[in-house]
């Protein structure tokens, strides 16, 4: 009984260490991202020398992916 009892005490704590990294580097990784955007203030998919038509203030914008692989 005192095998088992441990045993579940263990694998209880190794849940929680898991899930409490998890919570962790997500909230770091939330916070580069949102650190990253603040800087860049530019649109991700945009680049300088990339053809746009239209508004800018547009609702919808379509972003065309070529992979000539």
């Amino acid at each position: 009984m005192k095998r088992q009892t441990l045993a579940l005490i263990g694998a209880a704590g190794l849940l929680v260490a898991f899930v409490g990294a998890t919570w962790l580097y997500q909230s770091r990784k939330a916070a580069e991202v949102e650190s990253a955007a603040a800087a860049h203030q530019a649109p991700p998919f945009v680049r300088e020398h990339s053809p746009v038509l239209g508004s800018e203030r547009a609702r919808v914008s379509i972003v065309e992916f070529f992979d000539p692989g």
